[in-house]
């Protein structure tokens, strides 16, 4: 089973500075959905929780500019992720951690792209790089 599915908007261009896409967590049990979303601060908000999940059972992240915090509950490898009304429980957090670090290399790498190709410089996006780069 597939965790996390997302896509950038590019219809109208990409934008370096306000990436625009769908994202989808698909539970074992319920999904969340957002569409047209910033996908940066999703990955963000869910890059922190996991990081925080290392020292607590229940985070509460604020995506910053989305209307709703993403709730992480965290109980050995079962995962709850609540967003708003939306609630997905995921068997595997493992598996859906290691989902978010790809995501989070292929969005790194399309918007590093997207930079090159219009000759704009890269974003700096430290926490996502960071997360790219680390073991998890």
């Amino acid at each position: 089973m597939k965790y996390i599915e997302w896509n950038l908007d590019i219809d109208e261009g990409a934008n370096l500075y306000d990436p625009i896409g769908d994202m989808k967590i698909s539970g074992d049990e319920g999904d969340v959905a957002e569409e047209y979303t910033y996908l940066d601060a999703f990955f963000e908000a869910f890059v922190e929780g996991i990081e925080r999940m290392k020292l607590e059972d229940v985070v509460r992240v604020d995506p910053l500019i989305e209307s709703n915090d993403i709730v992480f509950c965290c109980k050995g490898s079962l995962l709850k992720i609540q967003y708003g009304t939306q609630q997905a429980t995921i068997l595997n957090k493992f598996q859906f951690i290691e989902e978010v670090q790809k995501s989070v290399i292929d969005l790194v790498k399309m918007l590093d792209e997207f930079a090159e190709k219009s000759n704009q410089p890269k974003r700096s996006l430290i926490k996502l790089r960071a997360f790219s780069q680390r073991l998890v």
